[in-house]
């Protein structure tokens, strides 16, 4: 029967006529490798760098290409954020901070785990990085008694514009704030958060009212303005405004508090707000959080800002306005409100900071993340003690982020790594059953086995002694160190010994001693001295 059998594609195992002729006339060479020849000039494993800061949990390397280079300097990595890329981005700088050089800038190259080693070369190694984009940790977990919520519509929302499919609008249409994004925060203010209910205390939030300000109603439904504006002392409020509760109040009480609760950044209380529409818009301005069985529709959204709570709160009980901040508005010549779709800051405002001003262009400010929670329809309440917490899957590399490591000069071992060696001396195989299954590739006797004693450093004595406390036999190293050392388990005359338990003291100048126990039950063979 003729069969045929085609392994990969046409062509793939092509030997030309002078490549065959070539092979077949040139004699195999036989090389013969031995593992562990170079155990104290081992080649270099990945080194781990230090965690000096920052938040970020990504793991950097460096991977040692030529040892001869190292110069056990000092080296740090820190990182800056791409401006230039739409999502979340950085770079890394690679600095030798004992000779203050900056040895590599601005990569963004994140190689961690591969085996290429195609990247720059610097004094001997190249620098491996995981990359680590920001991820918020979906969904929310709640720690509640009874569930007075819809745990299926309760949702975070991150607004800003750099974290692909986790950046999102607002839920609805035909409005700005639903369809508005912020370009203030960015992925590397990710922080873990607990909004807290039932707090007393500092329990205060920022109040916006939207569709009160504006000559018509098309303007009007654009408007989001804090409420301290929203009054007939203001002449762009126009409508009819007696279904607002706590009228010019801007900032009022709310049943829960926001806190950053993190390894890294701490625990301080952050700074709230929250949203109130127009009754015709399908809200209820009351001054009181409630955002019923669908937020989507009443707009009572929460807002956690990412500005401590004592930052932006007024110190006094009694004022209710705050003016003088982004999130309130500012008195120059003029009075000038905010409005959370973002506006302009007057050019006579001296207080405010670029910062500040950006900030205030910006829908949504310098928000963290969105809470729309939705009751359930059963009509329970929160109770003292519930908990939604918002938490961070990955923490991306930021400017805070500081990593830093040192080399070995020459990558030889130091001391303390020869040592660990030496506690690893040896011998195999143990016991011996009368065969070493090593003869068959040496083509040595099988009846003539041997011991080999391994990890052994440059300069060693082997004694090996019996159980009695005689002295057999004295190896020590040949002209040309190795790791390995053979006893041909024969004592100082020659004769071989017998089956038994054997005793073998390894010392070394350098480390000490190591006493090490083995068994050997010899073959049958004919002794030719007696």
């Amino acid at each position: 029967m003729d069969e045929s059998v085609v392994f990969g594609d046409p062509g793939d195992y092509f030997l030309s006529a002078a490549g065959f002729v070539s092979e077949v006339e040139n004699v195999p060479k036989i090389i013969t490798v031995v593992l562990g020849e170079d155990l104290y000039d081992p080649p270099a494993p990945l080194g781990d760098m230090e965690h000096i800061d920052g938040p970020s949990e990504g793991d950097l390397v460096y991977d040692v290409v030529n040892k001869s280079e190292l110069t056990g300097n000092h080296y740090e990595v820190t990182f800056q954020i791409d401006s230039g890329s739409a999502d979340y981005a950085t770079f890394w700088q690679l600095k030798n901070i004992t000779t203050n050089t900056v040895l590599i800038d601005s990569s963004a190259e994140f190689l961690f785990g591969s085996t290429l080693i195609d990247q720059e070369v610097t004094e001997g190694f190249i620098t491996k990085i995981e990359d680590q984009f920001p991820k918020i940790d979906s969904p929310m977990v709640a720690e509640t008694l009874d569930p007075w919520f819809n745990s299926t519509a309760t949702e975070v929302f991150y607004v800003g514009t750099d974290l692909m499919d986790q950046s999102r609008t607002l839920p609805g249409g035909g409005t700005k704030l639903t369809q508005a994004i912020n370009e203030f925060t960015r992925g590397d203010q990710l922080k873990r958060v607990e909004l807290r209910f039932g707090d007393t205390g500092k329990n205060k939030a920022f109040r916006y009212l939207m569709g009160y300000v504006g000559p018509a109603i098309p303007l009007q439904r654009q408007s989001y303005y804090y409420a301290a504006g929203v009054t007939t002392a203001n002449p762009d409020v126009i409508v009819d405004i007696s279904e607002i509760g706590k009228l010019g109040e801007g900032i009022v009480d709310v049943p829960f508090t926001a806190w950053v609760v993190d390894d890294y950044y701490g625990e301080y209380q952050l700074a709230v707000g929250f949203l109130e529409k127009r009754v015709s818009e399908g809200g209820n301005p009351d001054g009181e959080w409630d955002p019923g069985t669908d937020a989507d529709a009443t707009g009572e959204y929460i807002f956690l800002f990412n500005t401590p709570y004592d930052d932006l709160m007024p110190t006094d009980p009694n004022e209710v306005v705050g003016l003088g901040k982004v999130h309130t508005g500012y008195q120059g010549i003029e009075l000038t409100w905010a409005n959370f779709v973002g506006y302009e800051i007057p050019e006579d405002v001296t207080e405010a900071t670029p910062t500040d001003r950006l900030m205030a262009s910006n829908a949504f400010f310098n928000i963290l993340y969105t809470v729309a929670i939705h009751r359930d329809t059963t009509g329970l309440d929160y109770t003292t003690g519930d908990k939604f917490i918002i938490n961070v899957e990955t923490y991306p590399y930021t400017a805070l982020d500081v990593y830093q490591f040192q080399t070995v000069a020459g990558g030889i071992l130091t001391e303390n790594e020869e040592r660990e060696l030496f506690k690893k001396v040896n011998v195999y195989p143990n016991p011996l059953y009368g065969f070493n299954v090593a003869t068959s590739y040496t083509n040595s006797p099988s009846d003539e086995p041997w011991v080999t004693f391994s990890n052994l450093p440059e300069v060693i004595t082997i004694r090996i002694y019996s159980l009695s406390g005689q002295l057999l036999r004295t190896l020590t190293q040949p002209s040309t160190p190795s790791p390995f050392l053979r006893w041909d388990l024969k004592n100082e005359s020659r004769l071989r010994v017998a089956s038994g338990l054997y005793l073998a003291i390894v010392s070394s100048p350098k480390y000490g001693e190591k006493v090490l126990k083995f068994s050997i039950i010899m073959p049958e063979k004919q002794i030719q001295k007696f």
